[in-house]
């Protein structure tokens, strides 16, 4: 099974939005990280945790540049895996894997959930790391997605 990922890229209201994400979409997901630090995989390690919510709130504190990955623990639903991406630039980028099937639905979803147009999918892209990045890699034009500028 192929999976894709709708993405939304927020750049305001952070905390407030990752509480929206988590409540709204990953009530049965669990993160599949089972140690955390910070930042991951450099050195040397200023903060680590093995909760969830307290590397979240370090991360959010520190404007830190983080990924947090999660699992659906229901295997029979749409949404199979899940991303919160806290950017370098504070900016924020929501994703959920879904089927082809699916993606369609969750955009219009989470452009509704959010009240914004940064939705977009991606299949096999290289991770974005930020608005920036986000706008040049999906240009102004009928293919993309109709970002505002």
């Amino acid at each position: 099974m192929t999976l894709s990922d709708v993405n939304v890229l927020i750049d305001q209201n952070i905390k407030k939005n990752i509480e929206i994400f988590l409540s709204t979409y990953l009530v049965n997901f669990v993160s599949t990280e089972n140690f955390y630090e910070y930042p991951k995989y450099r050195t040397p390690v200023i903060y680590e945790s093995e909760n969830f919510r307290d590397m979240l709130n370090y991360v959010l504190e520190n404007n830190g540049d983080y990924t947090f990955y999660f699992k659906n623990k229901d295997q029979g639903l749409k949404f199979k895996e899940a991303t919160i991406k806290i950017n370098k630039d504070n900016s924020l980028i929501l994703s959920l894997s879904t089927q082809a099937e699916y993606e369609e639905i969750t955009k219009e979803s989470l452009s509704n959930v959010f009240s914004t147009k940064y939705v977009f999918i991606t299949n096999d892209i290289p991770p974005l790391e930020s608005k920036e990045d986000i706008l040049q890699y999906f240009p102004r034009s009928a293919k993309s997605p109709d970002f505002e500028e």
